[in-house]
């Protein structure tokens, strides 16, 4: 353990080595304040993803619990241009086309939707990523056991669209 400097209080210049030195003693050494630092930031990230780990574990983490309606399963667009499974794909959800109307250009089987999104009863919000068009939108889904309407937006919610959907038998 280091002992305090004693310095004669009539040098005025010593001062400030005192104060240094006592901000050494309290602290350490820079080297040991980082490794104090290190050490505490590496069990909060530890016990945070312990939290995330269990949290997927018991279907929380932006996934459906058994709560409220689910989104999982297969919908049929209200258009009638196209109809998606939503399934748990990691700790999101994708929706993907299974089938596209042939006259529909602009979208394909097997195009993906990415849903980080958490439930707070029937609804369920947060974002999605477009992998295809490279867009990500602020997405709101609202489900009943057999309806579900989808809203999402982008630049900000300068630019939104509301989507209505009915649950359907798997293909």
């Amino acid at each position: 353990m280091l002992q305090p400097l004693r310095f004669p209080k009539s040098d005025p210049n010593m001062g400030f080595e005192r104060s240094l030195q006592k901000v050494k003693l309290k602290f350490g050494t820079p080297r040991e304040t980082f490794m104090k630092f290190y050490a505490k930031i590496s069990v909060q990230i530890a016990l945070a993803t312990m939290m995330v780990a269990f949290s997927v574990q018991q279907g929380q983490a932006g996934l459906p619990s058994s709560s409220g309606a689910s989104p999982l399963g297969d919908w049929s667009r209200g258009d009638g241009q196209a109809r998606v499974r939503i399934e748990v794909c990691g700790q999101d959800l994708c929706a993907i086309n299974t089938w596209i109307r042939p006259d529909n250009v602009n979208e394909k089987v097997g195009d993906k939707l990415i849903m980080t999104i958490h439930e707070q009863g029937d609804v369920y919000s947060g974002e999605a990523f477009d992998p295809q068009r490279h867009l990500t939108y602020r997405l709101v889904l609202t489900v009943s056991s057999d309806t579900m309407s989808t809203r999402g937006c982008i630049l900000g919610g300068l630019i939104c669209k509301r989507t209505d959907w009915k649950r359907i038998s798997p293909l």
